[in-house]
């Protein structure tokens, strides 16, 4: 019978050379019992592949790899729910990494939870600047321990992948399974789930670091303009499970808050990042009628920004300058 682990890591990897000895060696260095190491190779063309398997070799009790066919992001979630032996997941993505002391904390505490879902605070580390920020994923007047359905408050912040870990069994038992081929599911992952948890608890010290500033990012605005299509499947399938579960949306009011932002942050995409921008345009009108028909709450909420992004759009605003003014405006 296999052991059941405190913690599973996922670390997704496509063509991940330059970061993900970083990412690995951040975990080897937090020497831990209780914890595995996915590491799901989406066939990488470059040495990702390899460097894992030399980490696999040299640290068996920790680290496995999978190679496989590359589905996308999502269908590498997937496999993790499916193959992990911990009692909680934590996802890494290959290029950010981990405190090695707090990763150590966390499988300990995690030794007494029960809740479905864990908020703690990270990180985000620009590649360029080396800057720090802090980012909460709970009120900092949340008292610690389990907070049970007060994340259904209104001053819940709204989801992130970055500072959440799941319950294994939680996530078997909804049955999810992320959208393949397609970018942004992390966006699906944490609607999905913020809607159907019954139970969550802050703990206070952060272990993740998110890497951003670079422009081959999936949140750069050139990755957005390109991928726009992918974009608007996720926000479809995420309205959709909404309305499936027929939930009173002030129930989970950062779920709302949520959507809301990503039908408002889609607008922005076809507007501004859409090239050409008759493109843009044109799935910005049909964008606009999905959103009225199946969402008017949520339209009222984005109105206004949506009227002010086609204004910026028929004036041929750069991204640059859009970047400028968004704090602004919005």
């Amino acid at each position: 019978m296999d052991e059941v682990l405190n913690l599973t890591v996922a670390v997704p990897t496509y063509n991940m050379e330059k970061y993900l000895r970083r990412n690995l060696e951040s975990i080897v260095a937090a020497n831990c019992n209780g914890i595995e190491v996915l590491i799901l190779d989406n066939s990488s063309t470059d040495d990702s592949g390899h460097i894992a398997d030399l980490y696999a070799q040299k640290y068996p009790h920790i680290f496995t790899v999978i190679h496989k066919e590359n589905r996308g992001y999502g269908s590498s979630i997937n496999l993790a729910i499916e193959k992990a032996k911990g009692r909680y997941l934590r996802i890494v993505d290959a290029d950010d990494w981990i405190e090695p002391e707090a990763l150590s904390e966390l499988v300990s505490q995690l030794k007494n939870q029960t809740a479905d879902l864990l908020l703690m605070p990270y990180r985000t580390v620009n590649e360029k600047t080396g800057e720090e920020m802090i980012r909460l994923s709970a009120p900092a007047e949340w008292k610690s321990g389990d907070i049970h359905r007060a994340f259904c408050e209104e001053t819940c912040p709204v989801p992130q992948l970055h500072g959440t870990v799941f319950r294994v069994d939680f996530l078997r038992k909804m049955g999810i399974k992320l959208l393949e081929n397609v970018y942004y599911v992390d966006e699906q992952l944490m609607v999905w789930t913020y809607l159907r948890a019954d139970s969550v608890c802050k703990l206070e010290f952060d272990v993740y670091r998110y890497s951003i500033g670079r422009e081959t990012q999936s949140i750069s605005y050139q990755s957005m303009g390109l991928h726009w299509h992918d974009r608007e499947q996720v926000i479809r399938s995420c309205l959709e499970y909404q309305h499936e579960l027929n939930k009173n949306m002030t129930l989970r009011r950062h779920c709302t808050q949520q959507l809301a932002k990503n039908i408002g942050n889609h607008f922005t995409t076809l507007y501004i990042y859409v090239e050409p921008k008759g493109v843009g345009r044109k799935g910005a009108k049909k964008w606009r009628r999905f959103i009225i028909e199946n969402a008017p709450d949520l339209w009222r909420q984005v109105e206004k920004k949506a009227w002010l992004l086609s204004i910026l759009s028929s004036i041929h605003i750069t991204p640059m300058w859009y970047r400028k003014i968004k704090e602004i405006l919005f």
